[in-house]
C-alpha cells in the first residue's frame, strides 16, 4: 500500500494506468482502476483537509488483504 501524498503522486498513478486507488473515508473504501473518470484532483485537494485518504495499490488481492471490506466502484468495476 502506499499513501497518495500530493497531486504530483495522483497524476503520476492515473498517467501509469497500472493499479488501482482506493479512496478512504471515515465510512467506506471503494477501489477505482487508475484510469477511472470518477478520481478527480479538485476531490483530491479538497479531500485532503478532510478525513478522505488515497492510496495506491498494485493487485486487487493486495488491496482487499489489506483492508478488508471494499466496495467496486460503480463506473470502472474493478
Amino acid at each position: 500500500m502506499v499513501k497518495i501524498e500530493n497531486i504530483e503522486e495522483l497524476r503520476n498513478i492515473k498517467e501509469s494506468n497500472y493499479g488501482f486507488v482506493i479512496i478512504i473515508t471515515h465510512t467506506k473504501s471503494i477501489i477505482h482502476n487508475t484510469d477511472c473518470k470518477l478520481i478527480f484532483e479538485q476531490d483530491f485537494l479538497k479531500d485532503g483537509n478532510n478525513d478522505s485518504k488515497y492510496h495506491w495499490f498494485s493487485t486487487y488481492s493486495l488491496a482487499e488483504k489489506e483492508l478488508g471490506d471494499i466496495k467496486s466502484c460503480k463506473l470502472c468495476n474493478p
